[in-house]
């Protein structure tokens, strides 16, 4: 018998113990899938075998998983392998993610697109290629159940990018950075949407969500969108059913499109797919999950060249048709309207505001709003000697830039006016353009941002001006749209101002708006004058126009009155910082109060 010989442990050799201990590797099953029930597993996993460990892939890595609250199941489905994922697991193509309940996941692609999932959700990385040689990148997902938010970023090392989603009953073109999708099955009382697509400011950005394989019956696809417009078209015809723009929702099951200025949907399915990063405890806000670009993203010189529209240009054909007489939930807005239409002996005159920027680097040039009203002129903000000039050819709208004196090539305009609301004398919206506006300046190529802000409706007569004496009060709706080169949200807000006829001023204008995380915020200080035909501006240094909390140093804010008795306000404003290269541009239309 062999004797066992007693032990001395000290207490530095415990302490080394403890220390060892501490500093080996967690088994992994007891981070990812320890304890799950095979019950709790998706049905259609259920002849799987999921392991407790990371599986490696011979097929391409395109991200990471980034972040994750509760279990995700990851399949490798060409080689029929599965197992509970973990932040920092590499994804590959043709891997499927699946959320399991009360769990939530990030991924974030080499691309710098990021995909949240909500709980119960089945999404696929289809095919994913990035290109930064030559300027390239497209990738293909599908997603069959549940909710996601993306993030798709727009950044300058790609000149060209396709971005598709697939979903049983969408077709969805899409331009823009931030929308939500759901797939739900159609026994659910809200039911959900069909196909869409999206246009904004064509730098680059392209994205199309098609339909995954089957017919869809058994489900439906709701889309919101946070920024640009979407298509939506057919699954299985092709046909183009609606558009949807910034703060609408189309759902396949209804058919019906609908505007809400707050975009609560958009915002549940953010708050139902927000993932908590490490550190953060339960009960606190989520990170905020919109990418950053990263030192090194933009190339300096880098042409952005327009996005592949091949496969999106059939369905994207008449805006107009589709978007009148839409209903709207705006703050004061009408909740249905017929279009003005104005006459030779009764023109509509108005407003609008656009923004300029490089297109090689994305770097701001110029931000422009109408002064005076009645004229083909908006004028930029930093540079009055900058100006958009339109004028008529054959019928056909055509416009030129100046900047520092040099014209710029002649460009057009064509597409089409979306309306978002109306007033007894104003209505107001913005402009899409067919084709993205690259005016050439002395060789140097520049690009208007394709949604210019408009409103219009018939102004004051100057005799109606005349004969007011009093004070009044005026308030209303703000739309507009947020820049930066990592970012671009469309604006929604309220404004009101104090209006002496008598003294012809202005005075306590104060105009709010907010969307995408952004906020801006202007407030007149001391009284504007306003001409006999009811017209003012406001600029530096009368008043202080502030982009998310900081002051920029070029703005103007211009409008005038319109119908009988001065009975409502319009205009529009524009102001950019070239220093940090943010702007906002936009229009606001309000009544006379009692």
């Amino acid at each position: 018998m062999i004797g066992v010989k007693p032990c001395k442990i000290t207490l530095g050799s415990l302490l080394l113990c403890l220390f060892l201990a501490w500093s080996l590797p967690v088994p992994a099953q007891q981070d990812r899938g320890m304890g799950v029930p095979a019950e709790a597993l998706p049905a259609d996993l259920s002849d799987l075998d999921v392991q407790d460990h990371y599986i490696p892939s011979n097929l391409r890595e395109v991200g990471v998983l980034h972040a994750l609250n509760g279990r995700v199941v990851v399949v490798h489905r060409e080689e029929g392998q599965a197992y509970f994922g973990k932040p920092g697991d590499r994804i590959h193509e043709n891997d499927e993610l699946n959320t399991l309940a009360d769990s939530r996941c990030r991924i974030r692609f080499y691309t710098d697109d990021v995909v949240n999932m909500a709980p119960d959700t089945r999404f696929a990385v289809e095919a994913f290629e990035d290109r930064r040689g030559q300027g390239e990148k497209r990738s293909v997902f599908s997603m069959l159940k549940g909710k996601a938010m993306f993030y798709a970023l727009r950044l300058f090392r790609y000149k060209e990018t396709r971005f598709k989603v697939q979903t049983p009953t969408a077709v969805v073109g899409v331009r823009g950075t931030k929308f939500g999708i759901r797939v739900f099955p159609l026994d659910e009382k809200t039911a959900g949407s069909a196909g869409v697509r999206v246009a904004d400011s064509g730098r680059g950005f392209g994205a199309l969500l098609a339909q995954a394989t089957g017919d869809g019956q058994g489900s439906g696809t709701e889309v919101a969108c946070g920024d640009g417009t979407l298509g939506v078209s057919d699954r299985n015809t092709g046909n183009q059913l609606a558009l949807v723009n910034a703060n609408e929702t189309y759902n396949s099951a209804t058919g019906r499109k609908t505007y809400d200025p707050t975009n609560r949907t958009l915002n549940r399915i953010q708050q139902d797919t927000q993932v908590r990063e490490e550190g953060e405890e339960e009960g606190e806000p989520a990170a905020p999950a919109q990418p950053t670009v990263q030192e090194g993203d933009q190339v300096t010189g880098e042409e952005t060249a327009p996005q592949d529209t091949s496969e999106i240009s059939a369905n994207v054909t008449d805006v107009t048709s589709i978007q009148t007489g839409d209903q709207t939930e705006s703050r004061g807005e009408t909740s249905t309207f017929t279009p003005f239409v104005g006459t030779e002996d009764k023109p509509l005159d108005g407003y609008f505001s656009a923004f300029l920027l490089y297109r090689a680097t994305g770097n701001v040039a110029e931000a422009f709003t109408v002064d005076p009203m009645d004229s083909a002129y908006a004028y930029g903000v930093q540079n009055s000697a900058d100006f958009i000039w339109n004028y008529s050819v054959d019928g056909v709208d055509r416009f030129e830039v100046t900047l520092a004196g040099l014209t710029s090539n002649t460009f057009s305009l064509d597409g089409n006016h979306n309306l978002l609301g109306q007033y007894s004398y104003v209505q107001w919206g913005y402009h899409m353009a067919d084709t993205p506006p690259f005016p050439v300046i002395d060789g140097t190529e520049y690009e208007l941002i394709n949604k210019l802000w408009f409103v219009e409706g018939f102004p004051s007569d100057s005799t109606d001006i005349a004969a007011m004496s009093g004070a009044y009060t005026y308030s209303g709706v703000v739309h507009g749209t947020y820049y930066s080169k990592t970012d671009q949200a469309d604006l929604m807000g309220s404004y009101s101002t104090q209006v002496d006829f008598g003294a012809s001023h202005i005075k306590d204008f104060h105009l709010m708006a907010s969307g995408g995380g952004h906020t801006i915020d202007f407030t007149q200080s001391g009284t504007g004058s306003i001409n006999s035909a009811g017209v003012f501006q406001i600029d530096n240094p009368d008043g202080t126009f502030k982009i998310d909390g900081s002051a920029v140093d070029y703005w103007n804010v211009s409008g005038a009155h319109f119908g009988p008795g001065a009975e409502e306000q319009a205009g529009s404003y524009a102001a950019h910082c070239p220093s940090s290269n943010i702007g906002a541009w936009g229009v606001f239309a309000g009544q006379k109060q009692p």
